[in-house]
């Protein structure tokens, strides 16, 4: 096959009359695997030795691990606080975001997407990405109360998400909702802070796709954990405080 596209090749140039092909030789080169292997091993072991050294710097500790577990855990509780912050920081700075409506703000983010628990002990770079291998963005979303409704249905079914800033009783059959501390009117809106994943209607959380806005930071969650853990160099303990009541 190849002598053939060869020989084409040499008679369309003819025909062409642009070019003259005097010689043609050809011949074979074994290729050894292992010098294959070694001469892209001495191209990667640079950046790998870089990615190492850059994946164990140490930035922070904890006295005690956090897990993670329904309904509410530890490790859901650092996640969706950090988070929290965040969000609010960023809505403050942002001027289409009524004050009214950051006032009506808590988090929501998901048990699956929390991959690793943090250990005791030294916390690295590392750590930090194997909690969150993901490129999820921070995004706020707004919700009306009939959507903030279904959310509360939906935690309702899955048992339990990691939340910040509210409280949740879905004990009866009418689910109530406390949002730093005051009782939701259920006729405002409400501003979660979440992730772009979520945001979209992933892990089914089909309420979000009838938001009425959304802003996505761009900031990655992972980076924000990052840089927090920078900031407080010790994780204070995270207690479980009955932020979901389902009994």
């Amino acid at each position: 096959m190849q002598k053939y596209c060869l020989y084409l090749f040499i008679l369309l140039l003819s025909a062409c009359g642009t070019r003259q092909i005097a010689d043609y030789s050809s011949g074979t080169t074994e290729i050894n695997a292992e010098q294959e292997s070694s001469s892209l091993d001495s191209i990667i072991n640079p950046y790998r030795e870089e990615m190492r050294a850059t994946m164990n710097v140490k930035i922070g500790y904890t006295n005690q691990s956090l897990e993670k577990y329904t309904p509410e855990s530890p490790l859901g509780n650092f996640s969706a606080d950090v988070m929290l912050e965040a969000g609010l920081k960023y809505a403050n700075n942002q001027a289409d975001i009524d004050s009214n409506l950051i006032k009506n703000t808590f988090c929501l983010l998901n048990f699956g997407g929390l991959r690793s628990t943090v250990n005791q002990g030294d916390i690295s770079v590392g750590n930090v990405y194997e909690l969150m291998p993901f490129d999820n963005t921070l995004t706020l979303v707004q919700l009306s109360a009939s959507k903030l409704s279904d959310m509360l249905d939906y935690l309702k079914k899955v048992q339990g998400q990691p939340i910040s800033g509210a409280k949740i009783d879905l004990s009866g059959d009418h689910h109530s909702i406390v949002i730093n501390g005051r009782e939701f009117d259920k006729e405002s809106d409400v501003l979660i802070v979440t992730s772009d994943y979520l945001a979209g209607g992933g892990d089914k959380m089909e309420f979000f796709k009838g938001a009425k806005n959304s802003w996505n930071s761009g900031i990655l969650m992972r980076d924000i954990y990052i840089e927090h853990i920078k900031k407080v160099g010790e994780l204070k303990a995270y207690p479980v405080e009955n932020r979901i009541k389902l009994n």
